[in-house]
């Protein structure tokens, strides 16, 4: 069996695969190495939801969603083509002219294909859509019309919840949760919108936009898979020790070694650092005593 290679350079940031393990590989079974990445995964999915439940900063990202105002594409041109992914073309290359956006939904006035669909990739002549997508395909010959929405727009893959209310770039006030369905449908055009609502893997806006803007704010991030020994560890170097000891255990603990042992070991370690971050720091001691006050 090849053993891997520990030999990346560390960071003072981020602690990588290989440094992570370089220090343990000799408490590890040789057998087991090959084991490190799927056990790492589960350790990381573990601390991260524990971490999520306790609305830790270790798991916070910024919040970055552009929406654009609504436009709308007519053309005989238009075709729809399956595959994975569907795409949408257009022999006549007006998409880039019309102002459609990547990281948007459109709908049509095709009944064959009425979207909604997300939009990945816009070129002139191609639209890519998500791999989820499907199409039927229709050939170019009749008018079609692609409307891009301005209510909704896609979150990252990575997106678990809202840290806080978003708030528009540029503006001093946040977003309010929506109110309901009611005042949602009271707003029947477009302008600047007052409230926001997640539904499942989007961010909806209400009203809908009237101009193109950014959505701004903290949420809860999913830490990415590792995969590679150069692959960076997260949790700011916070819990390296605590990876190491869950690997030692977990590859070399046998069958005492429990998949709750194990789940309760790194739920303790990580509520023990999630506790003192968020201590304050030492009172300080006055500069100097005024005697001229006593």
């Amino acid at each position: 069996m090849t053993i891997p290679d520990f030999s990346i350079s560390k960071s003072n940031q981020w602690s990588s695969v290989a440094s992570l393990i370089e220090e343990i590989q000799d408490r590890i079974p040789e057998d087991k190495i090959e084991n490190i990445f799927p056990v790492l995964n589960r350790a990381i999915r573990t601390i991260s939801k524990r971490l999520f439940m306790m609305r830790s900063d270790l798991i916070v990202g910024d919040l970055n969603v552009p929406f654009y105002a609504q436009v709308t594409y007519t053309a005989t041109t238009i075709a729809f083509v399956t595959g994975t992914p569907p795409t949408i073309t257009d022999s006549a290359s007006g998409f880039v002219t019309a102002d459609l956006q990547a990281g948007t939904y459109i709908t049509t006035n095709s009944t064959t294909n009425p979207g909604p669909f997300r939009v990945t990739a816009v070129a002139a002549g191609i639209l890519t859509l998500a791999r989820t997508d499907s199409v039927t395909t229709e050939a170019a010959g009749i008018s079609k019309t692609i409307t891009m929405k301005a209510d909704r727009a896609p979150l990252s893959d990575d997106f678990w919840g809202l840290v806080d209310k978003p708030y528009i770039s540029g503006k001093t006030w946040t977003l309010d949760p929506s109110p309901g369905i009611a005042t949602e449908i009271s707003y029947t055009s477009a302008g600047e919108p007052h409230y926001f609502r997640v539904k499942g893997t989007d961010l909806w806006l209400i009203p809908a936009t009237g101009s193109d803007i950014t959505i701004l704010g903290d949420y809860f991030k999913k830490p990415a898979e590792v995969t590679q020994m150069e692959d960076a560890v997260p949790f700011a170097q916070l819990l390296d020790d605590v990876f190491q000891e869950y690997l030692i255990m977990a590859l070399g603990g046998g069958a005492a070694m429990t998949s709750e042992t194990l789940k309760s070991y790194l739920e303790g370690q990580v509520d023990i650092i999630v506790a003192n971050r968020s201590q304050k720091a030492a009172t300080d001691m006055p500069d100097g005593i005024n005697w001229s006050t006593l």
